[in-house]
């Protein structure tokens, strides 16, 4: 018995130890491709560990004229609270359900959001972005870096998903075959997706849509003559079909229960010994009856 409760505690240890550093477990991009910019939704399951922030950065070439960001969780709809300057050295308590932006030195922008430290949670960030595209002689070009990760905070699994603003895609608009991607390239419903077969820190793809798809795109390597509608940016086109999955829930129901023990380590203790001792006793009551 004595040997079983030093192995308990040094597993209960080691799961403690390893909840101090953030995992992403899934990443999913969802982006919806306009004319002249492009939505986003960056859909992140993460158990934080001892983080209390996280942020998804671009460089302000890709700006759009006012920086946009929306930020949910899958248990609460809830839009986070907007700070007017993001501080990192903000108390925990007061990043929770709060997101904002910086300008750093080097020129991009750092869409930031607070998480709850040792708690897993499905993050929706919404944002958007232009002259993504560009144009070349024989075909419009998309391979702006949806997915690209800190070395040291790979994604367990990744998927990303591009849709048409207000159309279905179909094979007349892309070739497949002209298309490369680290992962399997599909067309379903309208919508493409890119699904690697492992997880990692940066997916690697190009896709080739027909010339003239998207009007007045900038050629490749200049975009000074792109052309911005500076208005026409809605709060509406924000609104990704991923933004009312209800599918992840269900996914979590298993670790929303670790949340729990983490969050209330000593009680979910004394239960686990509770019912190793209520085990045991009914092993040796069930062994005096055979006997």
């Amino acid at each position: 018995m004595k040997k079983l409760f030093m192995l308990f505690l040094l597993l209960t240890a080691t799961a403690l130890a390893a909840q101090a550093q953030p995992t992403l477990h899934r990443l999913i991009v969802d982006a919806t491709l306009y004319d002249n910019y492009i939505t986003i939704v960056d859909v992140r399951d993460i158990s934080a560990g001892k983080t209390d922030e996280m942020h998804v950065s671009y460089n302000t070439q890709y700006a759009l004229s006012k920086v946009v960001m929306q930020v949910t969780e899958n248990s609460d709809k809830t839009q986070y609270s907007h700070l007017e300057k993001w501080d990192t050295t903000l108390p925990s308590a007061e990043k929770a359900r709060h997101c904002g932006y910086t300008v750093t030195r080097d020129g991009r922008i750092e869409l930031h959001w607070g998480m709850v430290p040792q708690s897993r949670k499905m993050y929706f960030l919404s944002y958007g972005i232009k002259n993504a595209m560009y144009s070349t002689a024989d075909a419009d070009v998309l391979d702006y870096p949806f997915i690209n990760l800190p070395n040291d905070m790979p994604a367990e699994k990744m998927e990303l998903r591009i849709h048409l603003g207000g159309r279905k895609m179909t094979s007349g608009m892309l070739n497949l075959d002209d298309c490369v991607a680290d992962g399997k390239l599909t067309i379903e419903d309208g919508t493409l997706f890119i699904r690697p077969e492992k997880g990692g820190t940066r997916l690697n793809y190009q896709l080739r849509f027909k010339k003239g798809l998207f009007p007045n795109l900038p050629a490749q390597g200049d975009f000074t003559t792109a052309k911005m509608r500076q208005d026409g940016f809605t709060t509406a086109e924000m609104q990704s079909p991923m933004m009312l999955e209800k599918t992840p829930k269900t996914e979590l129901g298993f670790y929303n229960l670790w949340n729990l023990c983490l969050e209330y380590p000593i009680t979910a203790i004394l239960i686990f010994f509770a019912a190793l001792y209520l085990l045991f006793l009914l092993i040796k009551y069930a062994y005096m009856f055979i006997s």
